[in-house]
C-alpha cells in the first residue's frame, strides 16, 4: 500500500499509516463473508475492476457494511503498475434493504395464511377425535389403560407437530440478523417445500423434491434463503393456477424442486421448474426489475423476484430464469464457502 486517505481512518476507526508498505487488503482480514484478496486482484485484473461486500469490525468493535471497488491503473505498455480501492461505508443502505426484504417476508406469510391454517386444523381435529374416544369409552366404563395411554400419545404426538409449524413460522417471520453465518443449503430448500406442500396438495399442485440429506456449506442468511424459495415456490403455483384447465384430468400442475451439489465446480444449484404455461421471452429479462410484475393491478407488488435476487447476489450467487416446456425454471447457484472449496 502506497497511499490512503484520512476517511479511511473515520470510517475504519483504524490508523491509515499502520498498513502503508503492506498489502492492500491486510486491513481487513477479519471481513465477513471472508475476502479472497488474489481472487479479487485476478478478476481487477481480467476485467478492469472487482467489486466486494463484506461486514467488518472497526476498532472500537462496532460493527459496518462497507463496499469495496478495486481497479487498475495501466502503464503506456498495458501493464497493471498499480491497483485503486475505493471503500464506502453502506451500512445505512444495508438497513434499508433488511427492511425491504422483512416487509417481503411478511407478505410471504400473509399468503399463505390460509395454507398455515389447515396446517393447523389438522393436528386440532386429531386431538379432538382422541379426547372424545376416551370420552366416550370412559362414559361406557370400557376405558382400558392402554388404550387411554395410546389416546395421550396421539395427543402429545400433535401438540408437537403444532408446536413445530408454529415455531418455524416465528422463526420464518423474524427479522434476522445482518451478519451471515455458514449453513447447508439442502436445509433450506427442504423446510421450505415443507412450509407449502400442504397447501399445495389441497390445491392440487404435485411437488416432488430431489433433496440430498446434505450439501456443503454456504455463506449467507438461512431464513431469507428459505425466504426465496418459497417465493419461487409461490410464483410456480400462482402461475399454475392462472393456467390450469378446469375439467383436466390428473392434477392442475406440477413444481419440481431439485438440489444439486458439483463437487466439480464447487457450487450448489437449486432449481425449481413448473408447468405454469412459462413466462414470455421478451419479458424474462424484466422479471427481476423492482415492482415488475406480470399480474394484474392490486395482485402484487413486484417486488418478490427483485429481493429474491437481491438476497442472491449478496451471498455472491447468481439467480435467473428460463423457458422449460410448458413452464418456467428457476435456477439458483451458489459457491461453496471458501474453506470447503
Amino acid at each position: 500500500m502506497e497511499y490512503v486517505n484520512s476517511r479511511f481512518g473515520e470510517m475504519t476507526g483504524l490508523s491509515g499509516e499502520d498498513y502503508i508498505g503492506g498489502d492492500l487488503f491486510a486491513w481487513h482480514p477479519d471481513a465477513s463473508p471472508p475476502q479472497n484478496p488474489e481472487q479479487t486482484l485476478a478478476e481487477a485484473k481480467e476485467t478492469g475492476s472487482a467489486q466486494r461486500e463484506f461486514l467488518l469490525k472497526r476498532g472500537d468493535g462496532s460493527a459496518f457494511w462497507c463496499r469495496e471497488m478495486t481497479s487498475v491503473i495501466r502503464d503506456s505498455d498495458g501493464e497493471v503498475t498499480h491497483y485503486l480501492s475505493i471503500t464506502e461505508d453502506i451500512t445505512d443502505r444495508k438497513q434499508v434493504e433488511a427492511q425491504l426484504i422483512q416487509t417481503s417476508k411478511l407478505a410471504t406469510l400473509g399468503q399463505m395464511a390460509a395454507g398455515m391454517a389447515h396446517e393447523l386444523n389438522q393436528p386440532l381435529y386429531i386431538i379432538r377425535m382422541a379426547a372424545d374416544r376416551c370420552l366416550m369409552e370412559m362414559d361406557e366404563g370400557t376405558l382400558e389403560r392402554e388404550t387411554e395411554r395410546e389416546h395421550f400419545e396421539i395427543v402429545v404426538e400433535q401438540c408437537q407437530r403444532m408446536a413445530d409449524i408454529i415455531g418455524h413460522l416465528r422463526i420464518f417471520g423474524r427479522r434476522d440478523a445482518l451478519e451471515p453465518s455458514l449453513m447447508d443449503p439442502s436445509a433450506c430448500v427442504r423446510r421450505a417445500v415443507e412450509m407449502v406442500l400442504e397447501q399445495y396438495r389441497l390445491e392440487d399442485i404435485e411437488i416432488t423434491a430431489e433433496i440430498p440429506e446434505e450439501a456443503h456449506v454456504v455463506m449467507g442468511h438461512p431464513i431469507r434463503l428459505e425466504q426465496v424459495l418459497v417465493n419461487l415456490l409461490s410464483n410456480a403455483r400462482n402461475a399454475i393456477l392462472e393456467n390450469a384447465q378446469e375439467e383436466a384430468d390428473g392434477p392442475k400442475g406440477q413444481i419440481a424442486v431439485a438440489l444439486a451439489d458439483d463437487k466439480s465446480t464447487s457450487q450448489i444449484s437449486v432449481t425449481v421448474r413448473d408447468s405454469g404455461g412459462g413466462i414470455p421471452e421478451d419479458k424474462l429479462d424484466s422479471i427481476f426489475e423492482p415492482f415488475f410484475t406480470t399480474k394484474e393491478v392490486g395482485q402484487g407488488m413486484g417486488l418478490g423476484l427483485s429481493v429474491s435476487q437481491s438476497i442472491v447476489s449478496e451471498m455472491a450467487g447468481e439467480l435467473s430464469a428460463s423457458a422449460s416446456g410448458a413452464g418456467t425454471c428457476f435456477t439458483l447457484t451458489v459457491l461453496y464457502h471458501q474453506q470447503h472449496r
